[in-house]
């Protein structure tokens, strides 16, 4: 009875210890939202941003992610914009912008493939990124990458300044820089 109850420990620590190991988002990860209008080329920053993560023993894959952005979190230091941003991206009914990670595979030297689902201004997509994983120093990870969308394809309507006479692309690129830790 003792052997098998110490092959039973042996085997979940074994299935324990090779499993996914879970990350947070570390002080300095950000989201950047990029996008042109008739006017200038802009951009919009969060950096409190809210992730739970696993990554594969070994770092070359990310078994499962979560990535959470409050909208109302995303700034470009001009208060009229931030507030034409986040009456688009339907904010008070959705103030939440949300990335889950399905599956990622390696492309080698630490580039991933993943695919998962992107809720914006509550429409949801299936979507497929590219991105990189680098292993840092003291079991820490980075990832890096970026993700263009047209804003349409969410029903958000690119916002208007002036009175129309100012208009958004109706394309944005979302970057990413996510520093993970224990």
């Amino acid at each position: 009875m003792k052997t098998l109850l110490t092959i039973t420990a042996l085997v979940f620590l074994t299935v324990a210890a090779t499993a996914g190991q879970p990350f947070k988002a570390e002080k300095g990860s950000k989201i950047t939202v990029a996008g042109t209008s008739t006017m200038h080329d802009w951009t919009m920053v969060s950096e409190e941003i809210q992730v739970d993560a696993s990554i594969a023993e070994g770092g070359a894959t990310i078994d499962g992610l979560k990535l959470v952005v409050p909208v109302t979190t995303l700034k470009s230091h001009k208060s009229g914009m931030d507030d034409n941003a986040y009456k688009a991206l339907k904010s008070d009914k959705n103030p939440q912008i949300i990335f889950n990670l399905k599956t990622s595979q390696s492309k080698g030297a630490s580039l991933l493939q993943g695919s998962g689902q992107l809720t914006i201004a509550g429409v949801t997509k299936d979507i497929s990124l590219d991105g990189k994983l680098e292993a840092l120093a003291n079991g820490k990870y980075k990832i890096t990458g970026s993700y263009t969308l047209d804003m349409e394809a969410y029903k958000v309507e690119p916002p208007s300044f002036m009175f129309g006479t100012v208009n958004t692309g109706k394309e944005v690129t979302i970057s990413y820089e996510i520093i993970l830790s224990k």
